[in-house]
């Protein structure tokens, strides 16, 4: 079967798009699409590649394809497979996740993932661990970014996954071996550092590093702000955490890799990125969920940083 050519992107977002079953009911997310939202309402053209089931849950993220102006061509559909969800609960504010097997975005065609991103030619590919915890849909990964020169971004987003093979830890390994920028949080880098730097080094975010020759590591530290790193291990820029009347922190730091994308397109300063990406968060942080539809809301980011949002494109 023919499938169209995406049209021209700047970022391509390769992952699980999801229901989040929160205690108030179900939020459409998963990481990717949450970036892929937030880039698109921001005035970017991100080429989102997931895959849904036959059901009214796929119906809806189609729906928010179309709201948020994302090229239906990276929209994957199962004939069997369930659209995926997340059990999603809140403990002292911060989510916990139950994430059960066999769902369409385990099922990504390697074949069609990578003639997408082939034919987009994006700047930056951007993808994390959960998705490729099927042989499936980590190939698709694999093949894609074998197809493209693009700055690969992993945003590392450890989960349960509901299964034991392969482990977070060898999922991890591999990811990290093809990405150039990665981002994680504090309870992620000590995980790596225990997984991956061994003995513990002295400078441990310099051993993981240098392990695996990144270009930059963006550490997010919650209340504490965040740091980056470059390719040396050197502390290149940090700032403070903002205070910020919390709902909940679902998409916190997916907001926060949205902004760092955008930066990196753009070619902000660092320590300019980084610190927009950290306020972005934070407001995201007052919403409940982790992506609003209210247009507003990204508006006046886009008029604060000098940016026309996705409705006002040619």
């Amino acid at each position: 079967m023919a499938h169209p050519a995406p049209a021209p992107v700047d970022v391509v977002v390769i992952g699980e798009a999801l229901a989040d079953l929160l205690p108030q009911g179900a939020v459409l997310g998963g990481a990717p699409f949450n970036v892929a939202r937030n880039l698109a309402a921001l005035g970017r053209r991100p080429l989102m590649i997931t895959r849904i089931g036959p059901d009214e849950l796929g119906a809806a993220i189609a729906r928010q394809f179309d709201h948020f102006g994302l090229d239906p061509v990276g929209l994957q559909r199962d004939a069997t497979l369930p659209t995926g969800t997340v059990q999603v609960t809140l403990q002292d504010g911060q989510p916990r996740f139950r994430i059960p097997p066999d769902q369409a975005w385990d099922a990504l065609d390697p074949a069609l993932t990578a003639r997408l991103v082939a034919h987009a030619r994006p700047a930056i590919v951007y993808y994390g661990t959960l998705a490729q915890r099927s042989a499936r849909s980590r190939e698709a990964i694999r093949t894609a970014l074998a197809t493209t020169p693009a700055l690969r971004f992993f945003d590392v987003n450890l989960r349960d996954t509901s299964v034991t093979t392969p482990t977070n830890e060898m999922l991890a390994l591999e990811a990290l071996r093809g990405a150039h920028v990665v981002k994680v949080n504090e309870d992620e880098l000590t995980q790596l550092v225990d997984w991956f730097v061994r003995p513990a080094l002295p400078d441990a975010v310099a051993g993981l590093i240098r392990r695996f020759a990144l270009r930059r590591l963006i550490v997010t530290r919650g209340a504490e702000g965040y740091a980056a790193y470059d390719a040396a291990g050197e502390r290149i820029a940090s700032g403070p955490g903002i205070t910020a009347t919390v709902v909940d922190t679902v998409g916190a730091g997916d907001a926060f890799s949205s902004v760092v994308l955008l930066g990196e397109l753009l070619a902000w300063p660092l320590a300019e990125t980084l610190a927009r990406a950290n306020a972005f968060a934070a407001a995201v942080c007052t919403l409940p969920g982790a992506v609003t539809d209210d247009r507003d809301f990204y508006a006046q980011w886009c008029r604060r940083w000098g940016l026309l949002p996705h409705a006002n494109r040619g």
